[in-house]
């Protein structure tokens, strides 16, 4: 229950987190490095507890999966009329990735 618990919690942190990008226009590579660093207190709080690595794992990839389709619902809303649905969806899964991994924009 625990886990469960854990995941509630942060994906409710992420999403205020998210109404407040979106309110304030914040920059994704000031946005997305904080959604990580919750992501990362969330694994730790897990570990400290001493739930298993795969419960930790599946919490990371359920947290960090919701956060990046929230992102990702506010990215197509920004699709033009001509543009490929699914090269824009890539598009924004790959720029959330990269911004996620490295902390910066892509150069």
């Amino acid at each position: 229950m625990v886990k469960k618990e854990i995941e509630e919690l942060t994906i409710s942190i992420i999403t205020r987190l998210h109404e407040r990008y979106d309110k304030l226009n914040m920059d994704d590579a000031d946005y997305i490095p904080l959604v990580k660093s919750v992501i990362i207190g969330a694994v730790d709080f897990a570990e400290d507890l001493e739930l298993s690595k795969a419960q930790q794992n599946n919490i990371k990839e359920n947290i960090y999966s919701y956060a990046r389709c929230l992102y990702l619902v506010g990215w197509l809303n920004n699709i033009e009329e001509d543009e490929d649905i699914d090269m824009v969806r890539k598009e924004g899964m790959d720029w959330y990735d990269y911004i996620y991994k490295n902390e910066k924009y892509p150069r």
